[in-house]
């Protein structure tokens, strides 16, 4: 499988992405000065974002956080390649008004790190699937094998 990352902030680059990367999955983090995303004008986001999916063919692209980024240019921009997109919502519940609602309508699945933030993600609040967020259960959902050496 391979892992699009649009942000490069230690917990995904020192966390969930070597997890993905230890499970024998090939990763991409957009980071640096030529790829990343935050900072940059729209029309720079999405030609960022337009040629790392192009060059590096993600099965699946995954966001977080509330990075300094235009969310509808990062979700309409995935959304085109009709490749899934996945939104950790690692600042529930300071920020869900301000950026996991944003991602609700957009991203396939939103994963947030608070229980009583569910409610706001639910398909009967407009979002596709959610769930409240732990490392096996994104695994899970993406249907990545888990070898019987990972201790839970």
């Amino acid at each position: 499988m391979r892992v699009l990352f649009t942000n490069d902030p230690p917990l995904i680059k020192y966390g969930i992405a070597q997890g993905f990367q230890q499970l024998n999955h090939e990763i991409h983090i957009m980071q640096g000065e030529q790829e990343r995303l935050w900072g940059q004008p729209l029309s720079e986001q999405r030609l960022r974002l337009e040629q790392a999916i192009e060059e590096f063919k993600p099965d699946f692209v995954f966001t977080e956080g509330h990075p300094d980024f235009d969310p509808l240019t990062v979700c309409k921009t995935i959304s085109s390649h009709k490749i899934p997109h996945l939104y950790w919502a690692i600042e529930d519940p300071v920020c869900t008004n301000l950026s996991t609602k944003t991602y609700i309508p957009y991203a396939d699945w939103v994963f947030t790190t608070t229980a009583e933030c569910v409610p706001f993600t639910a398909p009967s609040a407009g979002g596709r699937n959610c769930c409240c967020l732990d490392v096996i259960r994104v695994f899970i959902v993406l249907g990545v094998n888990i070898p019987n050496t990972v201790t839970i």
